[in-house]
């Protein structure tokens, strides 16, 4: 509600809705005050907010001079949400017939994590899928009874009281340790546009796992250390659609693989390309 008339000491400008994370700031929503009846009672809806998180609300009106006090803070948490794609997955201990499956928790939980589901089959045959559901405290397990010499695709995703998160996939094959991959070759960009370019590539050995991320590296002219301008997670790609550029700009790209060891060396960089403006 509005502050007594005769305590704005000068015209309202209106309102600032702050929602503070401790100390620090973490979303500013101004609000003009109301037309039709400035003493009028009035509402707001802040959004871009953290899921599951601990804001403190105040209130602030404004004049030209500056902000005025702002209002007692209102604890209040937002939802839980399904959680985030967990944030490694790893195979450890790979013989013929066994594998120990590792994961992270994800980045963000969006909530109070109750479990983890694990599926796995061999590749390409779905069905002959396992599922196993494990508590929230539960990092890794051992998969027995494996075909010896054999693609299987593994998925583990976490669970909130709101659902599964998205899958994390990767697969390996059985008494094949993986190593790392090797880069990617014979790179060509095509359908250059202004914010865009097509990158198609020859991929590499993949280290007796999957892809699990691409990652396109650039260079301008401007700027000649190599830095991340894109990623995707498509272990079968042959190409990719590099968006995020600047127009009218030199570019060179390069791409770099990454199985569940780590990331391959950089693949040698794409002629020199400008984008149209």
């Amino acid at each position: 509600k509005p502050p007594h008339p005769q305590k704005i000491n000068g015209i309202n400008q209106g309102y600032k809705l702050q929602a503070f994370i401790g100390d620090s700031v973490s979303s500013v929503l101004n609000v003009p005050p109301s037309l039709f009846d400035p003493l009028a009672q009035q509402s707001a809806v802040i959004s871009g907010l953290r899921k599951y998180t601990t804001y403190n609300l105040t209130v602030l009106c404004f004049t030209d001079p500056g902000d005025g006090l702002p209002s007692h803070p209102v604890e209040v948490t937002t939802q839980e949400d399904v959680p985030d794609e967990v944030s490694r997955l790893q195979f450890e201990d790979i013989s013929d017939r066994a594998v120990k499956v590792v994961w992270s928790p994800p980045d963000n939980a969006n909530g109070v994590l109750t479990g983890y589901t694990l599926s796995y089959s061999v590749k390409d045959k779905p069905d002959t899928l396992k599922t196993e559901n494990f508590t929230a405290d539960t990092l890794s397990v051992k998969v027995t009874q494996l075909q010896a010499t054999t693609h299987y695709r593994f998925e583990v995703n976490a669970w909130t009281s709101k659902g599964p998160g998205p899958k994390k996939v990767a697969t390996i094959q059985s008494g094949v340790e993986p190593v790392l991959p090797s880069p990617p070759t014979k790179l060509a960009v095509t359908n250059i546009e202004a914010f865009s370019v097509v990158l198609q590539f020859t991929p590499g050995f993949d280290g007796n796992s999957s892809i699990t991320k691409w990652t396109v590296e650039a260079q301008t002219a401007r700027n000649t250390s190599w830095f991340p301008a894109f990623e995707e997670s498509s272990p079968d790609a042959m190409t990719l659609t590099v968006v995020g550029l600047i127009p009218f700009t030199l570019y060179r790209l390069r791409l770099i693989a990454r199985n569940v060891v780590g990331p391959s060396e950089p693949s040698e960089p794409t002629k020199e390309f400008q984008t149209i403006q």
